[in-house]
């Protein structure tokens, strides 16, 4: 049995006949998988924000570049942004 596979349990009887309101059917229908439901919720929000962060940072390294030029751009003052940037692609994204 997988980590998924206990999180939903996809075969266990029904506790009941479904109700006919539109509230409770789904709190009825969803009754087993609400772990699930928050477990993949809580990782496509880290996943958005990681794509989020990638464009800001993305963005931040093309506009250094244009600020100083091509023979300018390996500067002390654009350094640490290159590194910084170095780490979030190659350590930090991945391992998140």
């Amino acid at each position: 049995m997988t980590f998924a596979d206990r999180l939903v349990s996809p075969f266990r009887p029904a506790s009941g006949p479904p109700p006919h309101t539109l509230g409770s059917f789904m709190r009825w229908a969803l009754a087993d998988s609400w772990v699930g439901i928050a477990f993949a919720s809580v990782f496509a929000s880290i996943a958005g924000a990681m794509d989020a962060l990638t464009a800001l940072l993305l963005g931040m390294v093309i506009d250094s570049a244009i600020a100083a030029g091509p023979e300018a751009y390996f500067s002390s003052s654009n350094i640490v942004l290159i590194l910084v940037a170095i780490g979030f692609f190659l350590a930090f994204r991945p391992f998140i």
